[in-house]
């Protein structure tokens, strides 16, 4: 399976929704997996996009492009090689940009992991803390120059974002943080 890409996904998304980075629906798309312990079908994940953007499903004119990236965006958060990265800028866009994206992808995982009905409740602390953490990135000062020790801290905080990601979706698919079932 295709992975996604910056470049293309940008350019698609500017012809539906030029106000949606990729690293935000990439965000809500690894959030909602979260959130629910395995993917979505293709209803699910365009409802979730709907509610994200607070738009009407009838109004939406490329059901297929999105669709296509729900596919193919969750593709690496499963599998098994935890080769999952969140989809950013390439090393060669200016700091402050792969930031914002950074940052943009925290609050899509966050908006993903509470409309898909993800909970703290019941989380080990590590998940909780990752959820916490990453509630902080969503927030980072995105004013940098892109010198040395900055580029080194963002190379550090984009590793912490994808491990806590992987922490999270850990938790959710081994049942930690799931409503107990009721007796029979």
């Amino acid at each position: 399976m295709a992975e996604l890409d910056w470049d293309l996904s940008a350019a698609a998304l500017a012809s539906v929704r030029p106000w949606l980075s990729p690293a935000e629906l990439h965000g809500l798309l690894c959030g909602s997996v979260c959130a629910e312990g395995g993917p979505l079908d293709d209803d699910r994940w365009l409802q979730r996009v709907w509610q994200h953007l607070g738009e009407d499903p009838a109004a939406d004119a490329d059901h297929g492009m999105l669709a296509r990236f729900g596919t193919e965006g969750v593709a690496s958060l499963l599998a098994d090689d935890f080769a999952f990265a969140p989809l950013l800028p390439e090393d060669d866009a200016a700091l402050d940009a792969r930031l914002r994206a950074l940052a943009g992808f925290c609050a899509g995982f966050l908006s993903g992991y509470g409309l898909g009905g993800g909970r703290v409740e019941g989380l080990e602390e590590d998940a909780v803390t990752a959820l916490t953490d990453l509630a902080a990135i969503a927030r980072v000062e995105t004013d940098v120059a892109g010198v040395e020790q900055e580029e080194a801290d963002f190379a550090e905080l984009s590793e912490y974002v994808r491990m806590a990601v992987l922490v999270v979706l850990g938790a959710r698919r081994t049942g930690e943080g799931d409503e107990p079932e009721p007796a029979a």
